[in-house]
């Protein structure tokens, strides 16, 4: 019995070391997330005023964004490269088309994205199928 009891002690700090350096990686994926970044292309469009698009995601995983008219919020939930949003809130404003189109179409990526994956300066939200449906650079 005591055998067995020391032999808990000793895998305890093991097990807790793994813990932390798995928690260290997942905080690194995440990391790379956190930032400003400018929409540039949504489900392979790219005619519209790209100023005025942005996309903030904070360390607490709270999401704000914006194609040019409403403004967007809402809660991200990340493991690894999985991706996924939650209910987002909306402003109200109207917005005249082609952007009221390009806004609802901007709306349903972000509840089909599943993953990302992050090359140089660019960041692709991607569908279940690994399709892409938004495409962002890095602002800040």
């Amino acid at each position: 019995m005591l055998k067995n009891a020391k032999a808990q002690i000793t895998a305890t700090p093991i097990c807790l070391l793994f813990l932390i350096a798995l928690h260290s990686s997942l905080s690194a994926a995440d990391n790379r997330l956190i930032g400003t970044w400018r929409v540039e292309v949504v489900k392979g469009h790219a005619v519209f005023d790209k100023a005025k698009t942005e996309l903030l995601l904070a360390e607490d995983g709270s999401v704000s964004t914006t194609v040019g008219c409403n403004r967007i919020a809402g809660k991200s939930k990340i493991d690894g490269d999985r991706i996924t949003f939650g209910t987002m809130a909306s402003t109200m404003m109207a917005c005249l088309d082609p952007l009221a189109q390009l806004e609802a179409s901007y709306v349903a990526t972000l509840r089909a994205t599943r993953s990302f994956q992050i090359e140089g300066p660019k960041l692709t939200f991607l569908d279940d199928a690994k399709t892409d449906l938004v495409v962002f650079s890095r602002v800040k």
